[in-house]
């Protein structure tokens, strides 16, 4: 489920992993 685009995204695989590589990639 980890469609972020980051590492971290991929490592978790959930919702909440998501929304923070989200985040993360907006920021960095």
């Amino acid at each position: 489920l980890g469609k972020g685009g980051h590492e971290l995204s991929k490592t978790t695989g959930n919702a909440g992993g998501r929304v923070a590589c989200g985040v993360i990639g907006l920021q960095g």
